[in-house]
């Protein structure tokens, strides 16, 4: 058995880690990967950009009265404001409609939900009712349990009719 010296380990160590298919990343560095324009932006977000709106101030005529003067792409500028706009308003009037929609089920799931937990309540009060009848058979309790369960018109029918009795 040959044993390796701490050099020659630290050696294969290194040879591993740094090899041409090894990748070695420390948390103290980051990922320093190249990105590109090209990556985040299209050629047309890049093109406007780059032709910017710029304001000059230019001397006119005889006298000392400087007047501002816009370059050409400030007119296209205004075009694709006003198509940007558009977009943002047509975008916002679907989101307007979504967010309504989405709260109006919500509301709608929550109504429903309620009722729900008020008839599970309503079921366990009436069973314990019928559990305190002292000569209806188990028989007889079950029948009228599966039907109020089965026909929640019937039920809530039972219910008005065992409040106003009582």
């Amino acid at each position: 058995m040959r044993r390796l010296c701490a050099t020659s380990r630290g050696h294969i160590a290194d040879d591993i880690l740094h090899g041409n298919d090894a990748f070695v990343f420390e948390e103290s560095q980051p990922n320093m990967a190249r990105y590109s324009l090209d990556e985040f932006f299209t050629d047309e977000q890049i093109e406007e950009a780059l032709n910017f709106e710029t304001t000059t101030e230019v001397l006119l005529g005889d006298g000392d009265e400087q007047q501002n003067v816009k370059t050409p792409s400030a007119t296209k500028k205004k075009g694709r404001k006003r198509k940007a706009e558009e977009v943002l308003e047509s975008m916002l009037d679907v989101m307007t409609k979504i967010h309504d929609d989405t709260s109006d089920r919500l509301q709608m799931l929550s109504s429903r939900i309620g009722y729900d937990f008020d008839l599970r309540a309503k079921r366990v009060e009436i069973s314990k009712m019928l559990d305190e009848i002292p000569l209806l058979p188990k028989k007889h309790r079950f029948l009228g349990l599966d039907i109020l369960v089965k026909e929640p018109e019937r039920f809530d029918l039972f219910c008005r009719v065992l409040y106003v009795d009582f």
